[in-house]
């Protein structure tokens, strides 16, 4: 935030310098209007023009952005006083299954067959 504060402050000095070099009277012609004014006017107006368009495009995402999240501060505040559930008990461990064995036994032989007969 500060840095934003300093560039903002740079800005406004240089277009005080800008406006202060500057004053001499210019004339603008658009299609049929014509507007004289101090340059420093006639430089700020559309960037003030073109500062507000900018900013306008932004708004609705940001607005968006800020009511997600102001639900999800809701939402974890809401969480936080709920009481803790109860967890489950622990399902009973199971056997080791027949056909395969474990791991440090290796495979158990099965009847009827030798080695020769494994692929």
């Amino acid at each position: 935030m500060k840095v934003f504060l300093l560039i903002v402050l740079i800005v406004a000095g240089a277009l005080g310098i800008v406006a202060f070099q500057n004053n001499t009277e210019v004339t603008v012609q658009f299609i049929k209007w014509t507007l004289t004014g101090h340059m420093a006017v006639v430089l700020s107006v559309p960037f003030a023009v073109g500062l507000l368009a900018g900013i306008s495009m932004l708004l609705p995402s940001l607005w968006r952005k800020a009511s997600q999240a102001r639900y999800l501060k809701k939402r974890v505040k809401e969480l936080e006083e709920e009481p803790p559930k109860q967890e489950e008990a622990a399902p009973e461990e199971l056997p080791p299954e027949e056909e395969g064995g474990t791991f440090e036994e290796g495979p158990k032989e099965e009847p009827g067959r030798t080695d020769q007969d494994r692929p």
